[in-house]
C-alpha cells in the first residue's frame, strides 16, 4: 500500500528537525532511512564499519545481523548463528558520514554509533522512541512490523525506482530480489520524482545517489 504524499514529505521535513534538535534520535532516523538498516543492525553498528572512498564517498561494511533472543526483563543478545544475515558493503554520501561523526563519535565514547550502555538501550532508541516519534508523526504500526521500519522501506522504495530491483536488493540485503520487488516496489516514478525529486536527476552523475552498491 502506497503511503500518503503529505505523510512523507511531514517525516522526512521531521528528520531534518530530528537532526538539528534531537542527536540521538536523529541519529535512530539516520541509520533507519540513509542508510536503511534493520532496527537491529543500527543497535549493533559500529564506527569501524566506516571507511571512506576515493570517489568521495563512504563505503559502510554492514557486518552480520546479530540473533537477539527475547527474554523477560530484556535481550539476550546479541548473539550470532548459522541463521544470522550475510553482511553488505553500501555507500553513504560523505556528509551524512560527517553529521555523524560529528554529532556522536567523541561524545559517545564507544565504538558503537548509537549512544546507550548497551546493546538493549541502542536497540530501545529504535524500537520504542524512534518509533514512538513515528507514531506521533501519523504511521500506524501493524503487528509484524513497527512503524519505525518504515523509514527502511521508504529508502528502499527510493532506491528500487532510481537503481533498479536489483541495486536496491543489495542496499538492503535482502536474500532474494523477489523480495526487494514484493515490498519496495509501492511508489511509481512519478510519484517518486514529487517525493525524491534529487533521486531521479536529469543527470545521472548526481554522486549522491549515483554509487555503487555490492553485496558482500
Amino acid at each position: 500500500e502506497k503511503p500518503p504524499q503529505a505523510l512523507i514529505e511531514k517525516t522526512l521535513a521531521g528528520g531534518e528537525k530530528l537532526l538539528r534538535n534531537n542527536v540521538p534520535l536523529g541519529a535512530a532516523f539516520t541509520l533507519a532511512y540513509d542508510l536503511a538498516l534493520r532496527p537491529s543492525e543500527s543497535a549493533w553498528a559500529k564506527w569501524d564499519w566506516f571507511e571512506s572512498r576515493d570517489d568521495g564517498a563512504v563505503a559502510v561494511s554492514v557486518k552480520a545481523d546479530p540473533i537477539v533472543v527475547g527474554k523477560k526483563g530484556g535481550f539476550q543478545g546479541p548473539k550470532h548463528s548459522t541463521t544470522s544475515r550475510p553482511g553488505r558493503t553500501i555507500a553513504i554520501p560523505m556528509e551524512t558520514f560527517l553529521w555523524l561523526r560529528d554529532n556522536l563519535w567523541e561524545s559517545n565514547g564507544s565504538d558503537y554509533v548509537l549512544p546507550g550502555a548497551s546493546y538493549t538501550d541502542r536497540y530501545r532508541l529504535i524500537e520504542e522512541d524512534l518509533n514512538a516519534w513515528m507514531r506521533a508523526t501519523g504511521w500506524i504500526e501493524s503487528k509484524y512490523k513497527k512503524a519505525s521500519y518504515e523509514l527502511r522501506k521508504l529508502k528502499g522504495s527510493e532506491y528500487y525506482v532510481r537503481l533498479g530491483a536489483v541495486q536496491a536488493r543489495n542496499f538492503l540485503g535482502h536474500a532474494s530480489v523477489s523480495t526487494t520487488e514484493w515490498f519496495y516496489a509501492a511508489l511509481g516514478k512519478d510519484e517518486a520524482q514529487v517525493l525524491y525529486p534529487q533521486a531521479l536527476p536529469a543527470s545521472q552523475g548526481n554522486t549522491l545517489f549515483s554509487v555503487a552498491y555490492s553485496a558482500n
